[in-house]
């Protein structure tokens, strides 16, 4: 797996990816922390996705993760994005989507309306997703796959064969 270039909060950004662009290089997207202030907007997030997009720049996220759905930490207080709904967003930007589309989608917290356009997919069109969204972060391997599996995207464990 190529490496992945961290991608500043500043308007520095497009200058990154135009160097990351034509390259195997990828670029790292922090979308969460231990602060509210590390976790972009959705507005900033999506311009970021877009650009990236745009580009034909690969992508991971870290941090913040640990969800596949948009929801509020009950602890903290903070937004913390969906990885599904990252998934889901650089997909509808890959196929021309507006940055305004982009927001919506990184806002949408129905994991069933989520679970459902990714269930649509042809092949083709998730390994175009998967070979732009390579990867995220998480503190935690379970919660991912937990969520995964309530949203039905995933084999319950007791199904999966030994």
């Amino acid at each position: 797996m190529p490496a992945a270039v961290e991608l500043p909060r500043t308007d520095a950004r497009d200058e990154v990816l135009d160097v990351l662009a034509g390259t195997r290089y990828r670029a790292k997207l922090r979308t969460g922390g231990v602060r509210a202030d590390l976790f972009p907007p959705p507005e900033e997030l999506a311009e970021t996705l877009s650009a990236c997009i745009t580009r034909g720049v690969a992508l991971k996220c870290t941090a913040g993760l640990d969800s596949a759905v948009r929801h509020t930490d009950a602890d903290t207080g903070f937004d913390h994005h969906g990885f599904l709904n990252l998934l889901v967003t650089v997909d509808a930007l890959a196929d021309g989507a507006s940055r305004l589309v982009a927001l919506e989608r990184l806002r949408e917290d129905d994991g069933a309306a989520l679970a459902a356009a990714v269930r649509a997919w042809s092949p083709d069109r998730v390994c175009r997703a998967r070979a732009l969204f390579t990867s995220f972060g998480t503190c935690s391997v379970l919660d991912p796959v937990d969520d995964l599996t309530a949203l039905g995207l995933l084999p319950s464990p007791e199904r999966i064969p030994a």
